[in-house]
């Protein structure tokens, strides 16, 4: 029998195995929080993420892209002058703790469009455990901030907070966009969230 190739986790320096067919892979603990985070009281599944936008030469780039486990952002390059920021979860969804909580800064002049890589799935929550989301943005002047996530989709017996809010340039724009549909429908799961 041959070894089985590796090579090193670009994240975590440990070796991977690379084998065909599915591939799991199971992810260090995140890096030691910094001390902001330490002195908050989230819980042990928290995603913290921190966006910054800054137009110049008639772009909008993110200049900040920070995101923690199991947040994870991306941010393609494209033809367009606007910011294309996506958010995502590791596992596709969340789950019973998870704690989302994303900063977003527009600066003047930018033009951002904030959506996600698909909807978002809220897993059923076990022992009373609430799984959070919160969007906090602050939009400069000229600036344009455009919310545009894939619907919400709560299982039954899931229980979900979202908060939202946005601290808006009397010269900037928002656009908003939420919607979370009744469940999963195809297992006859009408509004059976918590």
């Amino acid at each position: 029998m041959s070894p089985i190739p590796q090579r090193k986790c670009q994240t975590c320096e440990k070796a991977i195995e690379l084998m065909d067919g599915p591939i799991l892979l199971i992810a260090p603990p995140p890096s030691a929080p910094s001390d902001d985070l330490k002195k908050s009281t989230f819980p042990a599944r928290r995603g913290v993420g921190r966006i910054a936008i800054e137009h110049s030469a008639n772009r909008s780039r993110a200049v900040r892209l920070q995101g923690h486990s199991p947040l994870k952002l991306l941010a393609p390059e494209t033809a367009s002058n606007a910011a294309m920021i996506y958010v995502s979860t590791f596992g596709g969804g969340l789950v019973a703790g998870d704690d989302i909580r994303l900063d977003l800064t527009a600066g003047p002049r930018s033009t951002t469009f904030l959506g996600t890589q698909s909807a978002t799935k809220v897993y059923r929550s076990a022992g009373g455990q609430v799984c959070r989301q919160s969007l906090r943005a602050t939009i400069a002047e000229d600036a344009t901030l455009v919310v545009w996530p894939d619907p919400l989709i709560p299982f039954a017996g899931s229980d979900y907070q979202q908060e939202q809010s946005f601290d808006l340039h009397p010269a900037g724009s928002l656009i908003l966009i939420d919607c979370q549909v009744a469940g999963r429908l195809a297992r006859n799961e009408r509004w059976a969230m918590h």
